[in-house]
């Protein structure tokens, strides 16, 4: 699959380069809340995603007892559902 941006593509351009000028992503991976907002208010609590993979990691051997267990009272469907909760 290719993206082909057309009329877009200056706007795409000088978006990306924002972003870079601003070092978005290495800000983002440091929890820098002022690449949102000035005060950490609101932002600060809701950056535990950036942290999931260790989080859970951390939790691999509950989860998969936890699956055998569910797999051995014969269930076959789940439905995971979530809002997001502080880290």
């Amino acid at each position: 699959m290719r993206f082909e941006p057309g009329i877009h593509s200056d706007l795409i351009e000088k978006v990306v380069a924002e972003l870079e000028n601003e070092n978005i992503v290495e800000r983002i991976w440091q929890k820098d809340y002022t690449v949102w907002r000035k005060e950490p208010t609101e932002i600060s609590n809701r950056l535990g995603w950036l942290d999931c993979l260790e989080v859970t990691k951390k939790s691999v051997d509950e989860i998969n007892s936890f699956v055998t267990e569910v797999k051995s009272d014969g269930f076959t469907q789940a439905l995971l559902m979530g809002m997001g909760a502080q880290v």
